[in-house]
């Protein structure tokens, strides 16, 4: 059986011609090529790990309306599924030991939306982080950090499914925060049963309107079945956290994003923002500390001249933020939040945060992928490079 699955990045003329491009169609008849080859990759790396396994998981919730107009979306409750394979780490790194030995998962998950005519389905290829906050070789108490891609069905689309007022496009990002429990029989410890509760969050970064975004509630449990000895040292040493008193790390970021304005204005704008960052270094897996922004944001331009503004008016914002870095090797998680002191568009709120991924190539140097948000509503995916004295 073959799964065909087709991304549709617009609505318009324009961009549908650009899908029939032959360039676009030769990355469309490779795709097969290269999902042989990240499987390769992903056998390969694993036969390097002291353990893997499989994993699979089935879960029941619902679809939480964070928009009034959300609320005439729901028709019934979600399902999910997941299968994937699992990697646990044993060596010394203190990065490992630091996060109290996470077991690390690629995943693909399946999922219905509350309304299979409107919203259709979720497809994710999603990274999950599970991470140990209490417990022994038996009992464990852990939370989930992941994210990914995702393919969503059925989009808004102006002729076909107009009624569809939360996703604009089939490509998303898949973002999951959770917390579960895990249970290994003493007399079985390649085998792990679990339960937990989830929250799933699937956005387009306002890349394609509409996005008011769609937020998943869940509870269900799963199975792990890990190949090789069981290691004792996950569970029984105490994680190690190198203290660094006194320590502080400027960090500096360059971003660039784009945004739509409309289902009406196909175009996009836009987005640029100047980060500083006065981070703590409160350990070896965190850093904490304020930080200041000035952004530039197109779309805000046109806009004020939209309505037409006065001369006074500028697109420029300029706000202050708390940020917080976790540090998992040179993948750093970074989390955001916080208000606008010079805010033009008032209404989009004073309110901005960020969640996202960066990766420090070098010592000093990093990029990532961030999502900028006001509140529950996207604003954009950046794109961010950045500099760490």
């Amino acid at each position: 059986m073959v799964l065909k699955i087709e991304l549709i990045f617009a609505h318009n003329d324009a961009q549908a011609t650009m899908r029939n491009t032959p360039i676009i169609k030769t990355l469309f008849a490779k795709r097969r090529m290269l999902v042989f080859v990240v499987c390769c990759l992903a056998s390969f790396t694993l036969s390097g790990q002291n353990r893997w396994g499989i994993t699979a998981s089935g879960s029941w919730g619902f679809l939480a309306p964070h928009h009034k107009p959300m609320q005439y979306l729901i028709n019934g409750h979600t399902l999910s599924a997941s299968l994937g394979l699992r990697l646990r780490f044993s060596d010394k790194t203190h990065w490992l030991q630091s996060w109290r030995y996470p077991d690390i998962s690629l995943q693909y998950g399946f999922s219905s939306l509350g309304n299979r005519e409107v919203l259709g389905y979720a497809h994710s290829l999603i990274c999950n982080a599970d991470i140990r906050i209490a417990g022994n070789a038996q009992h464990a108490l852990f939370y989930t950090l992941g994210g990914g891609p995702a393919i969503l069905t059925r989009p808004f689309d102006r002729e076909t499914n107009y009624l569809n007022t939360a996703i604009g496009s089939h490509l998303n990002a898949h973002f999951r925060l959770g917390l579960g429990y895990s249970f290994t029989p003493r007399n079985s410890p390649r085998t792990s049963f679990r339960a937990g509760l989830q929250f799933n969050h699937y956005s387009n970064g306002s890349l394609f309107k509409p996005n008011l975004g769609l937020n998943l509630v869940t509870m269900g449990m799963g199975i792990v079945c890990f190949t090789g000895q069981s290691d004792s040292t996950q569970t029984d040493n105490p994680p190690v956290v190198i203290k660094h008193t006194g320590a502080w790390v400027p960090t500096l970021h360059v971003s660039v994003g784009l945004r739509q304005r409309a289902v009406y204005d196909p175009r996009h704008y836009p987005v640029l923002a100047l980060n500083a960052n006065f981070n703590y270094s409160v350990s070896s897996r965190r850093m904490l500390g304020p930080g200041i922004e000035l952004n530039y944001d197109m779309l805000t331009e046109s806009v004020l001249l939209d309505n037409l503004a006065t001369a006074s008016h500028s697109p420029f914002r300029m706000g202050i933020h708390l940020n917080q870095d976790l540090y998992f090797g040179n993948i750093i998680l970074s989390l955001q939040a916080g208000v606008y002191l010079v805010n033009p568009k008032k209404s989009e709120g004073y309110i901005y945060d960020r969640i996202g991924f960066r990766y420090r190539f070098h010592k000093n140097l990093m990029a990532g992928l961030m999502l900028k948000s006001h509140l529950s509503v996207a604003d954009c995916f950046e794109l961010s490079f950045g500099y760490r004295w």
